[in-house]
């Protein structure tokens, strides 16, 4: 049995006729010359290339059943297996070579040696951030509240609390979901489910309040590069831009969908990602905004790179884009489920945090895929590098964090937390990773206690 590439091109060239693809049949009847070959096609009837590769997917998943050492085969619709899953092995990215770790690593427990634990969240710890000068480490959790840890003397960790519900029975629905510090850290804004933006100072003082004027979630608020201006994006159709200081509403841009994520570039200049997949760049204040589209489900994540005019976003549909502002873009397809979380480092390295339960390291330049990091077992939500960026942490819904070689992609160390783990970040002077945990807990792991990378 055989099948020659005249009879392919013939059989491709009767589904472009058949689908009324009338300029693309005539383009590929030129370029392969097929009307030089002894091929009459008379009888040859309608539908003979879906036919014929129906009939091979079906013959796959015999052999697959048979390998597999079925004695039956259900090839009813819903387990039918697709052309491009019959095709694959892997995932549409070739994985490079020792890439791959163990499905199951020993996980260290935690101590007093390798990390403290703070304790005075009520509920899930959902976001964290760190100053730029590693002394103060703020948290926001679903029990109405942020808090302030001061970390200028290790030894006695001292916190303020920052609450957003009612002072005296904390009831109602304020759960923080977002926190950003001014670049110079002397104010904190806060974005909650009760759609106000609170900003205080670094000593816990409230300085003001914006409600949102629409009751949405606050989704992200970023000071921009400078201090001045603060963007909030929400569930709603718009984005306000803030005079940081006052709370007075310098513009207001309309959207067609929620902002999940944004980013900025320069004092004036910034992203965002939307619920309906697009990512929208606003090159000043006046300027009407860039949309690019390409994704096909809601985006999770929106990244500029360092010193750069290019832009990465990653979303539902299990792609990340980089995105070259003309509208093209670079596609880098490989993770098998959502991609929910992105980072991209100094080094031209975009590391991509998945549902698949991997985390992947990219060449910004070329879009190769460098290595993928495979231990945990379950969702990946927060990806972190180090200051150097020799190493990644990563933290996942299997309750583990996991710390990476960047260069080698080997597992340095894994730690049980025992709880989800939400979001997690390194300190600027690379000491301490914040892990924020199910339950309240706060975890801060001693980097200083972790084997040495490569």
């Amino acid at each position: 049995m055989s099948i020659s590439s005249d009879e392919v091109t013939f059989l491709i060239l009767r589904y472009f006729k058949e689908c009324g693809f009338e300029h693309s049949h005539y383009t590929y009847v030129n370029e392969s010359s097929i009307d030089s070959s002894q091929i009459t096609g008379y009888q040859v009837p309608p539908g003979a290339l879906i036919t014929l590769l129906q009939k091979g997917l079906l013959y796959i998943q015999l052999e697959r059943a048979i390998a597999a050492g079925q004695k039956t085969v259900d090839v009813s619709y819903g387990s039918q297996i697709t052309l491009l899953n019959a095709a694959l092995r892997e995932g549409n990215v070739p994985i490079p070579k020792d890439s791959k770790q163990a499905a199951e690593e020993p996980s260290m427990p935690l101590d007093a040696n390798n990390s403290i634990t703070l304790s005075e969240h009520t509920a899930n710890v959902v976001c964290c951030q760190w100053t730029k000068d590693g002394n103060l480490l703020a948290t926001g959790s679903t029990d109405n509240s942020a808090i302030i840890w001061n970390f200028q003397n290790p030894d006695t960790i001292s916190q303020c609390c920052l609450p957003h519900g009612d002072a005296q029975s904390n009831e109602g629905d304020h759960q923080v979901s977002s926190l950003d510090w001014s670049p110079d850290s002397s104010l904190i804004a806060t974005g909650s489910s009760d759609g106000i933006v609170r900003v205080f100072n670094n000593q816990g003082d409230l300085i003001y309040e914006k409600n949102n004027e629409e009751p949405q979630s606050i989704r992200v608020v970023k000071f921009n590069t400078t201090g001045q201006y603060l963007l909030i994006g929400s569930n709603s159709t718009k984005i306000l831009i803030l005079a940081s200081e006052s709370g007075e509403v310098v513009k207001e841009f309309p959207t067609t969908s929620g902002i999940r994520d944004a980013a900025w570039h320069t004092d004036v200049s910034f992203a965002v990602c939307c619920e309906n997949g697009a990512v929208g760049v606003f090159d000043s204040l006046e300027a009407q905004p860039l949309w690019l589209t390409g994704h096909t489900s809601a985006t999770n994540c929106v990244v500029w790179e360092p010193n750069s005019e290019l832009i990465a976003s990653c979303a539902d549909d299990n792609t990340v884009r980089i995105w070259h502002r003309d509208s093209d873009c670079t596609v880098l397809s490989g993770h098998t489920s959502t991609v929910y979380t992105m980072r991209w480092g100094s080094n031209g390295i975009i590391a991509s945090a998945s549902f698949d339960s991997s985390v992947r390291l990219w060449d910004a330049t070329s879009g190769n895929l460098l290595r993928v990091l495979q231990g945990h077992q379950k969702p990946v939500y927060a990806i972190s590098f180090s200051p150097d960026e020799k190493v990644i942490v990563s933290g996942s819904s299997d309750q583990t964090i996991k710390f990476w070689d960047v260069q080698s992609g080997k597992m340095i160390a894994s730690y049980m937390m025992n709880q989800i783990v939400y979001d997690l970040q390194y300190s600027s002077d690379g000491k301490y990773v914040a892990v924020c945990c199910e339950g309240g807990n706060v975890v801060i792991i001693k980097t200083e206690a972790l084997p040495q990378s490569e």
